[in-house]
């Protein structure tokens, strides 16, 4: 290999090795994304639930113990909190949800200022992963298929006692969208500017490039 070639070789990796950092980099920006996004629709969902079995407790003591009509009392209150609901992002979701037997209920369905309830969901299903944990008392973050089967970030919790399950998500392509964007850009900027610089090398070098291709 000439100097001419091996001059060339070595733009290559630089170009390569910058790829490669700048991936890294948005990578882990993306992960803290991630994070601190599963942390907001956490305590999005904990407001919630305790809205909910704040209302419940205290309806189901003035009701003489009707467990039903003091859910049913709570589900209105966390409908009336949410009415001017604005969405999380272009595409987040708010629901609460109660599983029925064999069919899980969605008692409120918000996505940006619409408010709708969607269609009976026959169980088991493998979407609406997070209303269906959340139905039967599990809580936690989690990466998971929604009710439509895109996939979502999504916090969910159980209001104790009455069976409903509360879920805040927002689709995972939204949260990706500006990381690749940088990175796309991130990669075309730092190529375009390695190739100037071997344009510019390779001229301002050629006569020194010449002399040692002649010693070799």
């Amino acid at each position: 290999m000439n100097a001419r070639r091996r001059f060339v070789a070595l733009a290559a990796l630089a170009v390569l090795v910058t790829g490669v950092a700048a991936g890294v980099a948005i990578l882990s920006l993306y992960r803290v994304g991630l994070a601190r996004g599963g942390e907001a629709l956490a305590a999005v969902v904990r407001g919630q639930v305790a809205m909910a079995e704040a209302v419940f407790q205290s309806e189901l003591t003035d009701l003489g113990g009707d467990t039903a009509a003091a859910v049913e009392s709570a589900v209105q209150h966390v409908r009336a909190a949410t009415r001017n609901f604005t969405g999380f992002g272009r595409a987040g979701e708010f629901e609460v949800a109660r599983r029925v037997g064999d069919t899980l209920v969605f008692e409120i369905g918000l996505r940006g200022d619409t408010a709708r309830v969607h269609a009976l969901m026959a169980l088991p299903s493998d979407r609406a992963i997070a209303a269906q944990r959340a139905a039967m008392g599990e809580r936690g973050v989690a990466r998971a298929l929604d009710y439509r089967g895109v996939p979502v970030l999504t916090a969910y919790a159980p209001v104790p006692g009455t069976g409903l399950g509360v879920v805040a998500e927002v689709g995972l392509a939204e949260l990706r969208a500006p990381y690749l964007r940088a990175a796309l850009l991130s990669a075309g900027v730092a190529g375009v500017l390695i190739l100037v610089a071997l344009a510019l090398g390779l001229r301002v070098g050629a006569p020194l490039l010449a002399v040692v291709e002649e010693r070799e």
